[in-house]
């Protein structure tokens, strides 16, 4: 069977592959290199998929099942990622890690993090994470993550 990644906004492809499925195609674009940001892997099955060194900034991952994936090192997915959507950064909360843009800590890190921390990580992220702060870590506490 054929299997295409698709560009999330402009449809243009990103890598295919003919195999078994859509997570042996995105394991072998990771190992490809394949610029990934963008991609289009809405509801994709990627349960236990390898992607450690993945560059999925930007990707739209909305209903993927990502439970069990190998996100590299010792970060494992048990339970479904969630998304915050429309803030100055996408957010995608996992078990215990949280990425907001392309910066990717646990959540307890994300909570202990001092100002000159995270304005070194963008010239607008001191201000979001003031006011974003206290929503999103009370989210992950919400939905037990963390």
């Amino acid at each position: 069977m054929k299997f295409e990644i698709k560009n999330r906004w402009d449809g243009e492809l990103i890598f295919k592959l003919e195999c078994k499925s859509l997570k042996i195609c995105l394991e072998e674009a990771i190992k490809a290199k394949a610029d990934l940001g963008d991609a289009d892997l809405r509801g994709a099955d990627l349960r236990d998929a390898y992607l450690h060194g993945a560059y999925l900034r930007g990707a739209d991952l909305g209903g993927a099942d990502l439970r069990g994936a190998d996100l590299g090192g010792k970060v494992k997915i048990q339970k479904t990622p969630l998304q915050i959507l429309g803030l100055l950064w996408d957010i995608i909360v996992f078990d215990t890690h949280l990425k907001i843009g392309c910066e990717f800590h646990t959540i307890k890190e994300w909570s202990e993090f001092n100002d000159d921390t995270i304005k070194n990580m963008d010239t607008r992220a001191l201000g979001f994470w003031k006011e974003s702060k206290s929503f999103i870590l009370d989210f992950c506490k919400a939905n037990r993550r963390g």
